[in-house]
This record gives structure tokens, sequence and C-alpha cells, in this order.
């Protein structure tokens, strides 16, 4: 199911050289530890320190920016920083961006600081109805009900969604509490040492790249955003097939905030969907309907697209299976231009994933390559060798 690809000889060769240096040179890292054991039921959560005060962040690579309501930091004025917002999952966020540190605990009595224009957030409304293009931080359902401003705190570490009319203009590096690390251990980081980037896995976070916890990652290059950030990459590219139709080329996030998975084939394609009893939402209302991709359905997905590029990573599943990695529940979606996959934190039980600012790669880590071969069944590619794959930083 999860995969490492092999390519010929000739090819892996061609890819290789333009992989960029290695990284023996780089030593600086931290390790963030999650607080609490990994689920697909929840969000993993690490620790910070915002002015004093102690907190347990949901780790998010769906968005990009530190949300927290304005109660939970009540040392700050009212009237401290900028008004701004953000649109994200279907709510409104107003406020105003304060530029703040964070401090992460690592392992070993380590720590990280970050410094970041963090969104202090005063007002938050559920608002389905928003338009990214026409409502400027304004919902136009003056009814719309606020939610708990004590329960609004969201660590956003993802990347590639500031796109036009997304609704998310500050989703960019500079608001990136991974990428925004100015000191580990009270010691200032410096370019020569400290890789701009992070690996996530089942266990926690590592903050900068080095040679050591980058082995075994395979890597695809990114496209380059939509600023001229140097850190501002866009989403890495798949090829989905449903039902060995396609392929389909579009993008993939990996989304640690949800354990499902949405889907769209559209405009190129279509996927087989079905309506069932809503047992997702609580509280559970047995009238209620919703439109799943239909069981049985297989689905596919190769990292990066482009024959050039191929044979780097990928994985499969047919909807309603019972193994790792794979969501209990998987949604066709119609949102954005055209084909893309939001795969759940599932995933992390068949790949660790790292994503390097600095050079502009997304990473995979397979953790159970080749073990339908050691287990005596059929799985579908599953070598377990990576020698044929792209490598990176001693890998």
């Amino acid at each position: 199911m999860f995969r490492i690809l092999l390519q010929a000889c000739f090819l892996t060769l061609a890819i290789a050289q333009t992989v960029p240096d290695d990284l023996s040179n780089y030593t600086t890292t931290i390790y963030l530890p999650y607080a609490s054991k990994f689920s697909l039921n929840k969000t993993p959560t690490i620790n910070a320190t915002i002015e004093g005060k102690s907190f347990l962040f949901p780790v998010d690579t769906g968005s990009t920016g530190l949300l927290i309501g304005a109660p939970q930091l009540p040392s700050l004025s009212n009237t401290t920083g900028t008004p701004t917002y953000q649109y994200l999952a279907k709510t409104l966020y107003t406020g105003r961006f304060v530029r703040l540190n964070i401090t992460f605990p690592g392992t070993n009595n380590t720590s990280a600081r970050s410094e970041l224009p963090i969104l202090v957030v005063d007002k938050s409304v559920a608002c389905p109805k928003y338009n990214t293009t026409t409502n400027t931080g304004k919902c136009p359902d003056k009814a719309a009900p606020q939610n708990d401003l004590r329960k609004v705190l969201i660590l956003g570490v993802g990347f590639g969604f500031n796109l036009p009319t997304s609704g998310l203009p500050y989703a960019i590096p500079s608001h990136n509490p991974f990428l925004t690390i100015r000191a580990i251990n009270g010691t200032e980081t410096k370019a020569n040492t400290f890789r701009n980037g992070y690996t996530l896995s089942t266990k926690g976070v590592h903050l900068g790249l080095t040679r050591s916890n980058t082995k075994g990652y395979n890597w695809v290059k990114l496209d380059k955003g939509t600023t001229g950030d140097l850190h501002d990459w866009a989403k890495v590219k798949t090829q989905i097939h449903i039902d060995a139709q396609g392929p389909y080329n579009g993008t993939a996030v990996v989304d640690t905030s949800t354990g499902y998975m949405y889907i769209q084939a559209e405009p190129a394609g279509s996927v087989p969907n079905t309506t069932v009893a809503d047992t997702v939402h609580k509280p559970l209302d047995k009238a209620k309907k919703l439109t799943v991709v239909k069981p049985g359905t297989h689905l596919e997905f190769g990292f990066p697209v482009g024959k050039d590029a191929e044979g780097v990573a990928g994985f499969d599943f047919s909807v309603g299976e019972v193994k790792k990695g794979v969501p209990e529940w998987v949604f066709p979606t119609r949102v954005g231009t055209g084909p893309h996959v939001v795969a759940g934190r599932g995933l992390l039980e068949g790949f660790s994933i790292g994503f390097d600012a600095e050079g502009g790669w997304f990473g995979f880590k397979c953790l159970v390559c080749g073990e339908g071969e050691k287990k005596g069944k059929t799985g579908k590619k599953g070598t377990g060798k990576g020698e044929g794959a792209v490598k990176r930083g001693g890998a």
C-alpha cells in the first residue's frame, strides 16, 4: 500500500544530478516530541510557551500561521497589533497581528525560540457563505454564531496555501512558526549550520534538517510559491488514479488536522460516490446524510507528476479497507480549480514526511514498505527498497 517506487538506472542518475547539496554541514537541530501518543482520532500536539504562559498546541500541516484567542493572552493590551483577518476551514478569524516569541521545549532540556507575527483573535465566527474574493474580512451572515475564543488555538506549519482568492494572504513563510526559528538552546541560529525546514512523524518533529534526521528520505522537488520569498514553495504535485482511470495530475497536502481524506478529480475526471448516514458529526442525527467516496473504489497516488520524476513514493488502497493508514472516511470535494487530495494524518502511519524550505523539497520516508513480503502477503509494489529512488542528505 505504501511504497518507495523504483526507476530505471539511467533515469535515477539523471534526477540525482539535480539534487542540491547534501546536509553534512548542517548540524543545528532540535527534536520536539508530541505531548501524547499519536492517534488517528485527534490532531497531534506539542507544548509551547508564549508570554510566560504554557499552551498545548495542535500541530496543523493543513494551514499556515499561529492563531490564539485574545482571552488566552491577558497580558496583551486589546489595542496592541495590526488589524487583520484569516478565513480558514469555513471560519472567519478577525483580530490583530502581534509580533511575539514562542518557545518550544524539546527533549533533554533543549528549547527553540520562534519569533513571528501571531494572529491574536478578537472574534471568530462560523461563516460557510464567505466569499474569499469579495468579502474582505467581513462575514456576510450577520447572524453567524461566534466561537469561544478560549478554544481558538492553531499552530499552522504547512505551506503552499497563499494562493489568490484563498482567503489566506498571510499563509507565508514569515508567519510559519516552524520556519521562523531564531535560537536553539539560547544560541542564535546560523544559516550555514541550520537548514530551515522540518521532519514530522507519528512521534514528533525535528526542526532544522540534518544528514542524520533525513536519513532514508526520498525527495520530490517543489515549484516556487506565489511570492518572492526564498522559502515560499507550492504544494507537492501528485498523480491520482481512481479505479485505474487517470492519471489526474494535481496537488497533495498531508493535513495532520484531520483523520479523513478529501479528494477531487474534476475537471479531468470524477470520483464514484454514494450517500450514507452521518456517523461523523456530533451530536448524531440519523436523518442527516453524508456524500462519501463509494466503498471499494481503488485510489492510487504517486509523487510527483511527470514521467521524468516518477518513482519517488506512492500509496494506494481501496476505500473501506481496514488497514494501517487507511482513513475511515474518504470524501469527494469540489473546491479549487483542479484535481487534488488532502491526505489526513493517517498517512503518517506509512510515511514520515519532511519539508526543506531552503531548497524546495518535500520528503517521504517509507515506514512500512516490504511489510507484505515480510508477512507472506502479496502487497502491491511493496519492495521495501529505496536504492532506485531519489535521495539526498546522505539518505
